[in-house]
């Protein structure tokens, strides 16, 4: 949120809780019920229950408000509410405690994010977003802030209870090429940060001193083991680790194990690579064409997969849904739909029709 919207939430006048104060015991009771403000640009009076009104003689100024997650009372402004929720922005000074239920529970945070994000929709027009400066900088500085509160108490942990060090390659939409570095352990996975290695040859070298510059950030007396996929680049990496720190040991990928292995099957056996193959053709040849596939999907509550080339058990996972659409397939081929379809278009598309009908039988 901008600084412009609190400044904008704090001069709004509030619905007034006390209309006289003179009333009479029973409408004081009345008045710690919860709040039921319909105050659009205010969404978090809903979250607090107003017990009376403080020294402020604004009407509008400081009221006395209790939580009703925390239930701990407080005498404030609309923005210090707002600060019990969130917290403080950059650069200021906490003049109020944060709830301690909605620290411990993400879901509510969650929830409440997404309220005061609905009320900025519906704010006066007055309302200004943030600059794309202040978006970049303090509000972006803020973010990161607030993960690193949100993560620390993970981060705590990697002191006692030691942690893995987690390695993989991956491109981005730039197609720049990553190695990233995560922290795991029981309590969790840490994204700690990801380097760029264009005009970089991922030699076995260049990889153990990116990683052992990780290692030496967290402390290498809290590292376990080290973990990567079985590439010949990535082992020679591990084995060079493990000469520097005798107690880290190098761990392969077991996914990216199993991942080869199924490419060892599929090219020692010659049937299973002629049934991928043509298990490939039908899903390329539904997924290309619209009205086969509008048919498929009017028989089939499953989607029919198609896997990158990348994908760890890709031969598996594909077999393993046409398995799981084989019934609703061999329904669609034989529809007076598909049939009458199936008379459209030239001799090739006919050829590949036919073939695809004959396959899915």
């Amino acid at each position: 949120m901008s600084e412009e919207f609190y400044d904008l939430v704090e001069d709004a006048q509030t619905e007034d809780v006390i209309e006289d104060e003179s009333m009479t015991q029973t409408e004081t009771q009345s008045q710690t019920q919860p709040s039921s403000h319909k105050d659009e640009a205010k969404p978090l009076l809903d979250e607090v229950t107003f017990v009376g009104s403080g020294n402020s003689k604004n009407p509008g100024g400081a009221k006395v408000w209790m939580c009703i997650y925390c239930n701990i009372q407080y005498t404030s402004s609309y923005s210090r509410i707002h600060m019990h929720f969130f917290g403080v922005t950059w650069g200021k000074k906490a003049e109020i405690r944060r709830c301690p239920a909605i620290l411990a529970d993400r879901e509510k945070y969650i929830k409440l994010l997404k309220k005061m994000v609905s009320a900025i929709s519906k704010a006066p027009p007055s309302y200004k977003a943030p600059s794309s400066e202040k978006a970049r900088t303090v509000l972006l500085y803020e973010c990161a802030r607030d993960v690193e509160k949100d993560s620390s108490s993970i981060q705590d942990t990697w002191f006692t209870q030691g942690v893995s060090i987690v390695s993989d390659g991956w491109s981005n939409v730039k197609h720049e090429p990553l190695i990233n570095v995560l922290v795991v352990n029981s309590r969790g996975v840490t994204f700690m940060y990801a380097k760029d290695f264009s005009g970089v040859e991922k030699i076995g070298q260049a990889i153990s001193n990116y990683l052992l510059g990780a290692i030496e950030k967290i402390g290498p007396s809290h590292v376990l083991q080290v973990v990567t996929d079985n590439a010949a680049n990535c082992k020679a990496a591990g084995k060079d680790i493990e000469k520097v720190y005798k107690h880290i040991f190098w761990s392969p990928c077991c996914v990216h194990t199993l991942n080869l292995i199924f490419k060892d099957f599929a090219e020692q056996f010659n049937w299973l690579e002629n049934v991928y193959n043509r298990g490939k053709m039908v899903v390329k040849y539904f997924l290309n064409h619209s009205q086969a596939l509008a048919i498929f999907r009017d028989n089939s509550n499953l989607e029919i997969l198609k896997l990158a080339s990348t994908r760890f058990a890709s031969h598996y996972i594909l077999l393993k849904r046409l398995k799981d659409c084989r019934e609703a397939l061999a329904t669609t081929v034989v529809l007076n739909s598909w049939r009458e379809w199936a008379k459209q278009g030239d001799e090739n598309t006919k050829k590949w029709r036919t073939c695809c009908s004959n396959y899915t039988k």
